[in-house]
């Protein structure tokens, strides 16, 4: 293993509109969604990254999705799947929607 991100499903976020990011096979293999197709999960921004995957980075400044890339091209990317609350603010308009949850006190906003 090589990475390990932190997955939500798509059909438990409220107000998303998106396509999702990876699907994830049945021994937790992540595979990033391709051009035109719907995907089961989002990443949620938590992730452990294995030093090696740095070994040829470069110097400056750059995305993270090249380590992503490299680990799933090697079959060592990885996820486990939170099955907590979890709130999708990729927009303003979701943010204000995920404040006006928390003071109502509805904690509950992704839960089944």
């Amino acid at each position: 293993m090589d990475a390990l991100l932190l997955f939500y499903p798509t059909p438990r976020l409220l107000h998303y509109s998106g396509l999702g990011d990876f699907h994830l096979d049945t021994n937790n293999l992540a595979h990033r969604r391709r051009e035109n197709q719907v995907a089961a999960f989002i990443f949620a921004g938590v992730q452990i990254l294995h030093p090696r995957l740095f070994a040829d980075a470069p110097c400056r400044s750059f995305s993270l999705n090249i380590l992503y890339d490299k680990a799933e091209a090697s079959g060592r990317l990885f996820a486990i799947v939170h099955d907590g609350d979890w709130y999708h603010v990729g927009t303003p308009e979701e943010l204000k929607i995920v404040e006006e949850t928390m003071v109502r006190g509805n904690n509950a906003v992704n839960s089944r």
